[in-house]
């Protein structure tokens, strides 16, 4: 409605009514890239408690969220990553105190180093079968992830990529070829390890100072060539172990102080076992 003036102009009749709608906004900070014909999340902005990532903004698809762009955050609970999310960057979730729940796109191809280190109330996530690498220290120190399925077609989980993590039970699937080192250590609930068929080595510290792992099983038809050193030192509750026909190569005190360990097969493809 128009109201007249103050010399005698005519007010208006009223217009029809007219609804409006605010589309869903996260409170994030969006920047454009590859040559302005997508969105990545740049900052974490304003976002506080549920936070749900886009499929598209002002018609253009989020395809990225930045390095250190949530970075110490202690604002957010729960992150839902929109469709067109293919990548995550370094230290993306780094330090989240307060999140505790995560859920990513099926399209999702690459989690930069340490995404989600020091997430100490993550209680859950889900990592697509579109994920062919875990980089080191993903998952490291996320005191509360007590339970993760590896994707099927995953074939490289990183230095320290769960180090510290708090799962209890560890599947290695079938197509990982390399575990780096300090990959699973240090993890104060973990009893049961399946290593998968394809795996080569072991790294260095693999899954040192796991005090309540009792379990450890290799594939059939694995072909796994080295356990490097440390690889199952201070293990106290490892008490039986049989290693697979394929094994040349047992590193520098690869069952230090595995105070309860009191049978253990060595085959004979066996060419070295260091101190």
């Amino acid at each position: 409605k128009a109201k007249g003036g103050s010399q005698n102009e005519l007010s208006s009749a009223w217009s029809q009514a007219l609804a409006f709608h605010r589309d869903y906004e996260s409170g994030c900070i969006y920047a454009l890239i590859n040559n302005q014909t997508e969105y990545q999340i740049l900052k974490a902005g304003s976002a506080s408690g549920v936070v749900r990532i886009e499929a598209t903004y002002r018609g253009k698809p989020i395809t990225e969220i930045a390095e250190n762009a949530f970075k110490g955050n202690r604002n957010i609970t729960e992150i839902r990553l929109g469709a067109n999310i293919r990548s995550i960057g370094k230290n993306a979730f780094y330090n989240c105190g307060q999140l505790t729940s995560v859920t990513l796109p099926d399209g999702l191809s690459s989690i930069g180093e340490s995404a989600f280190q020091g997430c100490r109330a993550l209680e859950h996530i889900n990592l697509p079968a579109s994920l062919s690498e875990l980089a080191p220290y993903t998952f490291a120190y996320c005191r509360a992830l007590t339970s993760l399925t590896l994707p099927e077609k995953l074939t490289v989980i990183g230095a320290s990529a769960f180090n510290g993590a708090a799962l209890t039970e560890v599947l290695i699937p079938d197509s990982v070829r390399t575990v780096g080192e300090y990959a699973f250590s240090s993890m104060a609930s973990l009893t049961k390890v399946t290593v998968g068929s394809a795996v080569l080595s072991l790294g260095e510290y693999c899954f040192n100072d796991d005090p309540l792992l009792s379990s450890v099983l290799f594939a059939d038809g694995s072909v796994l060539g080295a356990i490097g050193d440390y690889c199952f030192a201070q293990d106290k509750a490892l008490a039986a172990i049989t290693l697979p026909e394929t094994l040349t190569d047992i590193g520098n005190r690869a069952f230090y102080q595995c105070e309860l360990l009191a049978e253990i097969n060595i085959p004979a493809s066996v060419t070295h076992i260091g101190e």
